[in-house]
């Protein structure tokens, strides 16, 4: 903004974008193109995210077939599963037949089936940083687990369907072979 002193000097002023946002941002509970500043600082505001393949949210009927009988909610390891498996959001308010679950995940024959309805995801800011969570875990979950440390993060499930043995039982084999294994290339220690 250019202004004149009573001299008649020319001052300029300038005014970060960056700073005139956070100073509305901080100073005000609504803006003018409609939020609430309050529920987007708290996560509750929902935003499109482009480019990844989405369900619509429903609550009335099955995001998979449309019955509005015997459907519950998604489970949240199902929702993760279509997404690792398909790269298709689920909406976690959704809900579903019965038939489309075993034991908590989709079946191979729904997420086979799964077709997306939207190009882009709506989440708000919570669901957006628990997504971020969840992903993050189960990559690092799926980076170490072929490691059969005694600290490692594997579950005893894991040990089970991998070498057959609870993770104490492998243990115990390990601590009788140790010193006979040799070191090589294709192990690490």
């Amino acid at each position: 903004m250019d202004t004149q002193d009573s001299r008649g000097t020319r001052n300029t002023e300038t005014t970060s974008i960056a700073y005139s946002t956070t100073s509305y941002v901080s100073n005000s509970s609504s803006s003018s193109c409609g939020y609430n500043w309050d529920d987007v600082r708290n996560g509750t505001v929902s935003f499109g995210v482009p480019g990844i393949s989405a369900l619509k949210y429903t609550e009335r009927c099955c995001c998979i077939c449309s019955s509005i009988k015997g459907r519950s909610r998604v489970p949240y390891l199902a929702i993760i599963e279509a997404w690792i498996r398909r790269q298709i959001f689920i909406p976690s308010k959704n809900r579903c037949y019965k038939s489309h679950l075993t034991n908590g995940i989709f079946t191979q024959e729904t997420i086979d089936n799964l077709q997306p309805t939207k190009s882009y995801a709506e989440v708000t800011g919570t669901e957006m940083s628990k997504w971020m969570k969840v992903v993050t875990d189960q990559l690092l979950i799926a980076r170490n687990i072929f490691d059969f440390e005694p600290n490692s993060r594997m579950s005893e499930q894991d040990f089970d369907m991998l070498v057959g043995l609870s993770k104490t039982q492998f243990e115990d084999l390990f601590s009788y072979v140790e010193k006979s294994l040799r070191n090589t290339k294709l192990r690490y220690k």
